[in-house]
């Protein structure tokens, strides 16, 4: 790892909709309107392999990848995403991984540790809050069998994924939408 000082490894995030969902009722006839920021003070910084001086960092658009995952969710149950009834407010504040090495042998073995932590509302037509929660979605992987960058990208991507998957199953924020249901 030493000749590796102050390298920096670009991964390329994305996310996987959930194939097995089922409808809500209700749904069609809320339109819901998505908006994501970014407060993360370092937009491409994502995480390091740990020990060393390795980072991994993203030109990926994380606000439209996380927007992209939560219009996919909304859609596959029963949504329609366009601006009407409610938006939807989501704040990314963190989205890192730490890779580390623990075990050294004749097949290295590393061990990533991911995590995403945004903050979700939903506004009514009037602007009144109806729901407010901080979210998390984190994975923990281990192998022998892939590189600290590909291992890295499969924890990021798993703890978006289960973030926004935190979200969208939450009964308090299905509730929230359906109460701006217009007949």
């Amino acid at each position: 790892m030493a000749c590796a000082v102050g390298r920096q490894l670009p991964l390329s995030l994305t996310y996987t909709p959930d194939h097995v969902i089922q409808s809500v009722t209700g749904a069609e006839s809320v339109d819901v309107e998505i908006a994501v920021t970014d407060s993360r003070p370092d937009k491409i910084a994502l995480g390091k392999l740990s020990p060393g001086f390795v980072s991994f960092i993203t030109h990926d658009d994380v606000i439209q990848v996380v927007k992209s995952g939560v219009e996919s969710e909304m859609i596959n149950r029963g949504f329609e995403v366009a601006p009407g009834n409610v938006l939807v407010l989501i704040d990314l504040g963190e989205i890192k991984v730490l890779v580390s090495q623990p075990f050294m042998s004749f097949q290295p073995t590393f061990v990533a540790r991911a995590a995403v932590i945004m903050r979700a509302q939903v506004k009514g037509k009037t602007g009144a809050t109806l729901f407010s929660t901080q979210m998390s979605g984190a994975a923990s992987l281990t192998t022998h069998d892939e590189t600290a960058t590909a291992l890295s990208q499969r924890a990021l991507d798993y703890a978006i994924d289960n973030a926004v998957r935190n979200l969208v199953s939450d009964p308090a924020f299905i509730k929230a939408l359906l109460a701006t249901r217009q007949p």
